[in-house]
C-alpha cells in the first residue's frame, strides 16, 4: 500500500482542522484551497485522527484557552449555553422535566430566542370585551354551526352534496 507523505505544514494544517472539529469533506476542501494540491483521502485523515489523538486534544484545549482569554463576549456565552445544555440533558435523563425546562429557558435567554407572552387587547388598545352567553343560546349556536358543517342545512343549494348523493347537479 502506498502511503502519501505530507509536508510538515500540510500535516500541521490537517491536525489543526481535526482539532477544530472539521468533517472529512471540509478538511479536503480546505486543503485544496490552502495548498492547491490534491486533497488527502478520507483514510489518511482518519489515520491522523487515530494516530495523533493526544496531539489533537492538546491543540483543541489550546484553541479554547486562547478564545477564552481573548475576552470576546460570545465565547463566554457559548460556554454558558454549552453548560446549560449539558445540565438540561442530565435532568431529562433523570426525568426532572421542570429543572430541564429551567435550563432550556436559560439557553433561550442567552441566545435571545425567548418567546414572551404578549398581552391581548381589544379595540384601540382597550380591554377585550368579554361577555357570558347563556347555555341555551350557546347550544343553539353550536347546533347551527354543526348543521352548516355537516351540510344538513341548504343541501339543495350545495352542488357538492348532490354529487355525493349520486345526482346530477344541473
Amino acid at each position: 500500500m502506498l502511503v502519501r507523505e505530507f509536508k510538515i505544514e500540510e500535516k500541521q494544517f490537517i491536525l489543526d482542522c481535526l482539532a477544530c472539529g472539521y468533517a472529512y469533506w471540509e478538511i479536503q476542501e480546505e486543503f485544496v484551497e490552502e495548498f492547491d494540491r490534491k486533497a488527502p483521502c478520507m483514510s489518511a485523515i482518519s489515520g491522523y485522527r487515530h494516530r495523533y489523538t493526544d496531539e489533537i486534544e492538546r491543540r483543541r484545549a489550546l484553541f479554547i484557552d486562547d478564545l477564552k482569554e481573548s475576552g470576546l463576549p460570545y465565547v463566554r456565552q457559548c460556554e454558558r449555553v454549552k453548560r446549560y445544555g449539558r445540565f438540561a440533558k442530565i435532568e431529562m435523563r433523570r426525568k426532572r422535566y421542570e429543572s430541564a425546562a429551567v435550563h432550556l429557558e436559560r439557553i433561550a435567554k442567552e441566545t435571545g430566542d425567548i418567546k414572551t407572552q404578549h398581552e391581548l387587547t381589544g379595540k384601540n388598545g382597550g380591554p377585550i370585551d368579554i361577555r357570558s352567553i347563556p347555555s341555551a343560546e350557546l347550544d343553539q349556536g353550536i347546533a347551527e354551526r354543526l348543521a352548516h358543517l355537516t351540510g344538513s342545512a341548504d343541501e339543495a343549494d350545495d352542488p357538492g352534496a348532490a354529487r355525493q348523493a349520486g345526482e346530477d347537479p344541473d
